[in-house]
C-alpha cells in the first residue's frame, strides 16, 4: 500500500533507531532498550529516562513505602494500564538467603488467603538480579496509623474496624497462619473508611506452631505479645489477638478515655500478658464486639 509522505521523517527515524538498537553490542542491553522504549511510547512519554521495567509486563510508576529491608512499588500493566504494587528486597539485600526466604515464606502464607478484608496477593516473581518479588492488589487510601496520626475514630468506627479485621484474621487462623504482625500500620484503610479496612503485610506469617529463625524478636513494640519477644518461639493465635487489643488501645489513646468504656476493657482482656488469660479465638473477641456494639 502507498505510504503517506507525512509519515516518511517517522519511518526514517525508526529504521535509524532500529540499526542503533542491532549495533548494541549487549543482547540484555538491546532488551532492557526495546522494553524502555515500548514503555515510553505506550505512556506517550517525552523521554525514556529512568523507565523499569518488572517482568516484561509493568512499569514501575512510584515508590509506595520504604523499610529497611523490603520497598514496595506500584506498577502500571503495560497493556491494560491497571494499577498493582510489588514488595520487593533492596537492592542492598537482594542477595542475602534469609531475606529472599522471609519473602518466599510471606508469599506462600498470603498467597493461601482469599478473603475480603485482607489485601490480595497475586504472583512470586523472579526479579531481573534473581531475588523475588511479590504482586499485589494496589488498592487506595491511608494505613490506619496515617489516620490515627491526623484524627481519632469514633466508638463506632473502632467497632466497625476491630470487626473487620476479625473477618480477616478468622479466615488466616482457619488456614492454620499466624499473621505475627497486627498493627496499625499494616491495616489499610480504602477510601478512608474503617469499614473497609483491609489486613495486609504478612511479612511475620507462620504457620501455626512455628517459629521463625534468625532473629532475636519479630513484632512491632507496643503490638508484639510478650510470648513473641521469645527468640524462635513457636507462634499461635493468641499473638494476634494481642495485636487487635493494642490496636483498639491505640484508637482509643487517640479518641480520649471516655470513648466507649466496654471497648478499654474489651482492649485490656486481649493484651493480659497471661496468654491464657486473653479469649482463645477471635470469633470469642468478634462475638464480644457485637455484644458492644448492641449496647452504644
Amino acid at each position: 500500500m502507498p505510504v503517506n509522505p507525512a509519515a516518511s521523517p517517522v519511518i526514517a527515524a525508526f529504521r535509524a533507531l532500529r540499526r542503533a538498537l542491532d549495533d548494541t553490542e549487549s543482547e540484555d542491553e538491546r532488551v532492557l532498550l526495546r522494553n524502555a522504549l515500548r514503555d515510553a511510547l505506550d505512556r506517550d512519554a517525552a523521554t525514556m529516562a529512568e523507565t523499569r521495567i518488572v517482568a516484561n509486563s509493568w512499569t514501575v510508576t512510584g515508590e509506595i513505602h520504604r523499610g529497611r529491608h523490603f520497598v514496595i512499588e506500584a506498577l502500571r500493566h503495560r497493556d491494560l494500564g491497571d494499577s498493582w504494587a510489588i514488595k520487593r528486597i533492596i537492592s542492598a539485600h537482594a542477595r542475602d538467603p534469609l531475606f529472599r526466604d522471609m519473602l518466599l515464606r510471606e508469599a506462600a502464607n498470603h498467597l493461601r488467603v482469599r478473603h475480603k478484608a485482607v489485601l490480595a496477593a497475586h504472583a512470586v516473581l523472579r526479579l531481573e538480579d534473581g531475588s523475588p518479588g511479590l504482586v499485589l492488589e494496589y488498592r487506595q487510601g491511608p494505613s490506619l496509623a496515617a489516620q490515627l496520626s491526623q484524627s481519632a475514630l469514633t466508638a463506632v468506627q473502632i467497632l466497625q474496624l476491630t470487626s473487620r479485621i476479625c473477618e480477616a484474621l478468622i479466615e488466616v487462623h482457619s488456614l492454620g497462619i499466624i499473621h505475627g504482625d497486627v498493627t496499625p500500620a499494616n491495616i489499610l484503610l480504602p477510601q478512608g473508611e474503617p469499614g473497609l479496612a483491609l489486613l495486609c503485610d504478612f511479612g511475620l506469617s507462620t504457620v501455626a506452631g512455628a517459629g521463625i529463625d534468625g532473629f532475636d524478636a519479630l513484632g512491632t513494640p507496643g503490638f508484639m505479645a510478650p510470648e513473641a519477644e521469645i527468640p524462635c518461639a513457636p507462634r499461635h493465635p493468641a499473638a494476634d489477638i494481642y495485636g487487635l487489643g493494642a490496636i483498639i488501645t491505640a484508637c482509643l489513646d487517640v479518641a480520649g478515655t471516655d470513648c466507649c468504656v466496654p471497648l478499654h476493657q474489651l482492649a485490656a482482656l486481649l493484651c493480659a500478658q497471661d496468654v491464657a488469660s486473653r479469649p482463645q479465638t477471635v470469633a470469642t473477641v468478634q462475638h464480644r464486639l457485637k455484644t458492644i456494639a448492641s449496647e452504644l
